[in-house]
């Protein structure tokens, strides 16, 4: 394969971990807090997050040499295995506590 086609598919996996990374950063400094607080720090985090993807997407897609095909569905696939992880931490983090 060219290499062409590698950059672009480590770019987008390299994007989409840092948005994966950003997620469990911000669901590890909510646990432990207020519901409020909790969802504050998911929900706006959650939102800065895709508004900072959907931005540096655009500006790479329309100003860097890369294989589009290949970047979108790198970048798709480890957004979607980030998700996974993020639904299930966040499943973890609010089960409730056995009762004795």
């Amino acid at each position: 394969m060219p290499a062409l086609l590698w950059t672009s598919v480590l770019l987008g996996v390299a994007l989409g971990a840092a948005n994966a990374s950003a997620s469990l950063l911000l669901a590890r400094a909510a646990r432990g807090r207020s519901q409020q607080a909790f969802l504050v720090i998911v929900f706006g985090g959650m939102a800065f997050r895709m508004v900072a993807l959907l931005a540096a997407f655009t500006a790479i897609v329309a100003w860097a040499p890369i294989h589009r095909l290949a970047f979108t569905g790198a970048l798709i696939a480890t957004v979607v295995l980030g998700l996974g992880l993020e639904v299930i931490l966040m499943a973890r983090t609010l089960r409730p506590a056995p009762r004795a």
